[in-house]
C-alpha cells in the first residue's frame, strides 16, 4: 500500500487522482497496462477502507449492526476477534481464530439416513418439502464411522448471531477433503441468521474406506464478509426458517 496517496489525492475525488497515478506509472514504463489496472483497483479498495475505518465493537446482537461500508470486505484477524468478543459467533476457542477465518468444531449430535424397509423416493419439488428419514445419534468419544457413500447431517459447536450487514461462508478443511470427506455446497450464512449452530451436510466419497469422525474435531472454517446492510424485512432474522436452531436441522 502507498500511504502517501492520502496526502496527494483529494478525498472528494479519489478515483480521478488514482487514475492519474496509474496512467503516470504506465507512461514512465514502471508497470504495464494490466498491472496498472490491477493496482488501481486495489488502491481504490484500500483508499475507501482508509476513509471508512471499521469498528466491529458495537455488534452485540443481531439487532446491533457493524458500521456500514461502501464495499463488501473480508474480515481479518482483529475484526474476527471482535466478532467473538461481541457474540456474533460464540463457543469459539481463541486459538482457533485465524488470519481470515475461524475454525469450526464438530458437535456431538448427527443425523444418519435411516434404512427404509423398501425403496423410497423423495419429491424435492413439492411444498412443504419432503425429506429422507433420519435417525439421531449422539456420538461418544469413540466417534462415528462413515462407511463408503454414507451421508449424514452434523452441526458445529459454535453458535452464530449475524447482524444485518455480516454474511458468512463455510469451507471444509482441505486435509479432510483429501481424505475423502465431502461437504455439500449449501453453506451460505445470510445476514440476520441468529441463535443457531451451522448444519453440515457430510458424505464419505470413498469407495473402499470408512472415515471416522469424533465430536470436537476441527471440521472446517468460516469466513465473514461485511456487506451493505440488509433491510429488516428482508433480513434472514425476519424471513429465515433456521433461526434459533441448535444441532443438525432438517426442517
Amino acid at each position: 500500500m502507498w500511504p502517501w496517496l492520502l496526502n496527494v489525492i483529494s478525498p472528494d475525488k479519489p478515483f480521478i487522482g488514482l487514475l492519474r497515478v496509474a496512467t503516470f506509472l504506465v507512461l514512465c514504463g514502471n508497470v504495464n497496462a494490466a498491472a496498472a489496472t490491477k493496482l488501481l483497483c486495489g488502491q481504490i479498495i484500500w483508499f475507501q477502507g482508509a476513509l471508512n475505518p471499521v469498528d466491529a465493537g458495537n455488534a452485540t446482537s443481531p439487532n446491533t449492526e457493524l458500521p456500514t461500508g461502501k464495499i463488501m470486505s473480508l474480515l481479518s484477524y482483529n475484526e474476527l476477534v471482535e466478532l467473538v468478543e461481541t457474540g456474533v459467533i460464540t463457543n469459539v476457542d481463541p486459538e482457533r481464530i485465524n488470519a481470515v477465518s475461524i475454525d469450526l468444531t464438530l458437535g456431538p449430535t448427527i443425523l444418519v439416513e435411516r434404512c427404509p424397509r423398501s425403496y423410497k423416493s423423495v419429491d424435492l419439488s413439492v411444498k412443504p418439502r419432503e425429506y429422507p428419514e433420519f435417525e439421531e445419534i449422539k456420538m461418544t468419544e469413540s466417534g462415528f464411522e462413515l462407511s463408503p457413500g454414507c451421508f449424514i447431517l452434523a452441526s458445529s459447536v459454535e453458535v452464530f448471531n449475524l447482524p444485518n450487514n455480516i454474511e458468512a461462508h463455510y469451507y471444509l478443511n482441505s486435509s479432510l477433503a483429501r481424505a475423502g470427506l465431502n461437504a455439500a455446497l449449501a453453506m451460505l450464512c445470510d445476514p440476520g441468521w441468529h441463535g443457531s449452530t451451522l448444519t453440515l451436510e457430510l458424505k464419505n466419497w470413498l469407495h473402499y474406506t470408512a472415515l471416522l469422525i469424533r465430536p470436537g474435531m476441527r471440521i472446517g472454517q468460516v469466513v465473514f464478509n461485511r456487506v451493505t446492510s440488509v433491510p429488516e424485512h428482508r433480513s434472514y432474522k425476519s424471513t429465515g426458517s433456521y433461526n434459533n436452531s441448535i444441532g443438525p436441522s432438517v426442517r
